[in-house]
């Protein structure tokens, strides 16, 4: 997202004050804002900023992750397995001052790491057995953002998320570090060596750019 013009970078950005100094950062710099303007300066400018890179100046926004699945055993370095893609609708609304409702919703496939091509099953390097993979139609995840962090269908708790901004000599970046607790999607039957409990753990750590 790249290359924006000042008025559509500052709002994606961040509003208030910070608006009014990306603007006038702009008149000295050609018409361009000064990314280290941008920064939040703010609790709330900082959530507000997130959202706007998260979920897009309309609150609704579709995007693309893809990488790789490793395996680990203690005492080796990870093995990568395969690859995956996966898109990402997000949609996000105001709900009280300073706090905010987002629906997100991904589907996710198995990749070949060679061809790229959608994959059934990989050769597991530690047990030299075929395994099959899933892919996977989310359902409907609710999350609730404010000052303090971040909620799973319910209350943000604070201590749960982490926003780091930082700007380059074109860009601003926002870096969110997010701990989840969700209702697990397997059960024991079904997955008896994958099963870790009811409750499945886990920590997001992604990077937006404007």
């Amino acid at each position: 997202m790249s290359g924006l013009t000042v008025s559509r970078r500052a709002v994606l950005a961040t509003g208030g004050a910070t608006l009014l100094a990306a603007a006038a950062a702009g008149q000295e710099t050609g018409g361009r804002a000064d990314p280290a303007a941008l920064l939040p300066t703010s609790s709330y400018d900082s959530l507000t900023g997130f959202i706007r890179m998260f979920a897009g100046l309309t609150g609704s926004s579709v995007f693309a992750n893809e990488g790789l699945i490793y395996g680990k055993v203690e005492g080796q370095l990870p093995k990568p397995l395969f690859g995956f893609v996966s898109v990402i609708e997000v949609r996000a609304r105001q709900v009280a001052p300073g706090m905010w409702r987002s629906e997100q919703k991904e589907a996710m496939t198995c990749l070949d790491m060679t061809t790229r091509m959608p994959l059934r099953s990989f050769r597991n390097p530690y047990t030299n057995e075929d395994n099959v993979v899933l892919g996977y139609v989310s359902p409907v995840n609710v999350y609730f953002f404010d000052g303090s962090g971040s909620g799973f269908r319910g209350p943000p708790k604070p201590g749960q998320t982490s926003r780091l901004w930082r700007s380059s000599a074109t860009d601003v970046w926002v870096t969110e570090s997010r701990y989840n607790e969700f209702p697990s999607s397997i059960t024991e039957a079904e997955f008896p060596r994958s099963y870790a409990g009811p409750i499945r753990h886990s920590v997001d750590i992604l990077t937006y750019r404007a």
